[in-house]
């Protein structure tokens, strides 16, 4: 768990800069200028894939009874996050995308820890 937490401060850096190209700043490094947007967008993906599997052994671990919903939970997050991360590179969407997902993304990855599936089945009962 304590990975991936870490692995959520790297994804708040990645998804703050990484912008469009006409919304760079001089003199400000940022991912996608560094890396170009497809690269900076690939490792973020990666981060949020590497986070979910990380998650998801957390979750085998530590949070048996709520596996299931947890891990179909960010499931659904991840898939959704991806989604956004294709289409700011098609479409050519503004980096706050970016940045809203990658911030959405630490929420739902540390409350599938046990916050959320832990509220849902004691408001179930």
């Amino acid at each position: 768990q304590l990975f991936s937490f870490y692995l959520n401060g790297i994804v708040l850096e990645i998804g703050r800069k990484t912008r469009r190209a006409d919304e760079e700043e001089h003199g400000v490094q940022t991912y996608s200028k560094l890396w170009g947007r497809k690269k900076a967008v690939v490792i973020l993906s990666l981060l949020f894939i590497i986070e979910y599997f990380l998650v998801i052994l957390g979750l085998a671990h530590t949070y048996e009874k709520y596996f299931f919903f947890g891990g179909l939970t960010l499931l659904i997050i991840l898939i959704v996050s991806i989604y956004f991360m294709v289409k700011f590179l098609k479409k050519d969407l503004s980096g706050k995308i970016v940045e809203t997902v990658s911030g959405l993304w630490i929420i739902f990855s540390s409350m599938s820890l046990g916050l959320l599936p832990y509220l849902f089945f004691s408001l179930a009962k």
